[in-house]
């Protein structure tokens, strides 16, 4: 918009693709995580507490170094987005090639 103007910008899209899912995802996302935490628990109620709370304690370190690595991940992804745009800027590779597979 700072170089072309408000012109450049596809408004008739901008509800359904943007701002739609921006407001449904969270929404969604919490459902599923609440329901998927019923289940779980409906379905541990029935175990002795000292294995259910281990195994609910080796859960979390996997599930949180899986979430760390999907971090890692996406910002590595985001950095080689950021490279290929300067090298697009710079004029080193063309507007619309296939960028570089590092």
């Amino acid at each position: 918009m700072a170089a072309d103007g408000g012109h450049a910008v596809k408004w008739q899209g901008l509800v359904s693709k943007v701002v739609v899912p921006a407001v449904l995802s969270p929404v969604v996302a919490g459902l599923i995580a609440a329901i998927g935490t019923a289940l779980v628990y409906l379905i541990t109620r029935e175990m002795a507490e000292r294995p259910r709370g281990s195994g609910f304690r080796v859960g979390q370190v996997a599930s949180a170094s899986m979430v760390s690595l999907a971090h890692g991940t996406n910002d590595a992804q985001k950095t080689m987005g950021v490279i290929t745009l300067a090298l697009v800027a710079n004029g080193t590779i063309a507007s619309g090639t296939k960028a570089p597979t590092w």
